[in-house]
């Protein structure tokens, strides 16, 4: 397999709806309510189909537990990788960046896949401290983590990582203590799908 030929493609898997836009602007626009994209990662042209977070739960699971997610039929995962000419057990390894819950639900259609994530992140989302305790899942009666349901096929990591030759993972703790990018090498050269760590510059 040449690396060469990797390929990255977003997938708008929900929205979380009506936030407020001062969280991405350095506390400007104050008040003003944005819907802030889920997206999903598919990297193709490899000997494995790799995806990279797994989207938000449905809209009604949502409301009753976190937040507001707005979400419309063809960004249903699996729809998402219908496009692409893929199903979830096609997929062989997904890469959470980390283990929010807008990131890592929609677990029981990946039956084939192993899931990495950062042993940092793990140790955390077990017993996060109690302002991080609903973006974690935890204390939430009737509700646990979304990842639980795959435990036994979670691979953890130690810091950076190659997953595959020409995809590797780096330890970038900032939004969570365990939150990894991952750096795809493709015909334009290295790209960073850095998960939460970028800000949105959504100014004026």
């Amino acid at each position: 397999m040449n690396r060469k030929s990797l390929s990255i493609h977003p997938l708008h898997l929900g929205s979380l709806a009506s936030f407020d836009k001062s969280i991405f602007t350095l506390l400007r626009n104050q008040g003003t309510k944005v819907d802030f994209p889920c997206i999903g990662w598919l990297i193709s042209g490899g000997e494995k189909a790799i995806l990279v977070d797994t989207g938000p739960c449905d809209p009604d699971w949502a409301s009753k537990y976190y937040r507001p997610v707005k979400k419309t039929a063809s960004q249903d995962i699996q729809k998402a990788l219908n496009k692409f000419g893929l199903s979830p057990k096609d997929i062989e390894i997904v890469i959470f960046t980390h283990l929010h819950w807008d990131h890592c639900f929609n677990l029981d259609h990946f039956s084939k896949a192993t899931f990495m994530v950062q042993r940092s992140e793990m140790g955390y989302a077990v017993s996060p401290l109690p302002t991080d305790k609903k973006p974690y899942s935890v204390g939430i009666p009737g509700v646990q983590p979304p990842w639980m349901k795959v435990f036994g096929n979670i691979k953890l990591i130690d810091g950076d990582h190659e997953i595959v030759p020409g995809i590797r993972v780096l330890h970038l703790p900032g939004h969570t203590p365990g939150c990894q990018g991952v750096v795809v090498d493709t015909l334009d050269g290295p790209w960073v799908i850095a998960g939460d760590n970028i800000p949105h510059c959504l100014r004026g």
